[in-house]
């Protein structure tokens, strides 16, 4: 069974929860979506659909025109607290897979497409 992180909830049926809006000049987790999630959360997620139409303004900011950063320009460490993405520049240990939300790990949750896996910081299921 999956957690939901407490970085990925947001908005009025969420306790009032905001976006932190983390990583690279507060990019990443900036917006909250119109079904209560931060993001995007990586890269491979577009700014649409968190920050677009019902995009929720009180929890977050909803720019969707708003620049993707630069991928971090030193490369990825391994991570040793299960942490991975451009938000910490860190790289899933080998066989690991990146989740959308940034976490390592095995099976469909964290290695399959429809999650979002980051393909350039752990093996993804594609």
């Amino acid at each position: 069974m999956s957690t939901i992180p407490e970085i990925d909830v947001c908005g009025v049926n969420s306790n009032g929860n905001s976006c932190p809006g983390a990583g690279s000049g507060g990019y990443y987790y900036r917006c909250c979506s119109s079904a209560g999630h931060c993001g995007p959360k990586n890269a491979e997620q577009g700014n649409e659909m968190y920050c677009g139409a019902g995009c929720q303004p009180g929890y977050g900011l909803c720019d969707p025109d708003r620049p993707v950063p630069a991928d971090p320009t030193t490369p990825p460490r391994i991570s040793t607290d299960s942490t991975c993405g451009p938000i910490v520049n860190k790289r899933c240990p080998t066989g690991q897979c990146c989740s959308g939300s940034n976490f390592c790990g095995t099976g469909v949750d964290f290695c399959g497409a429809e999650n979002w896996c980051q393909v350039n910081y752990g093996t993804c299921h594609k």
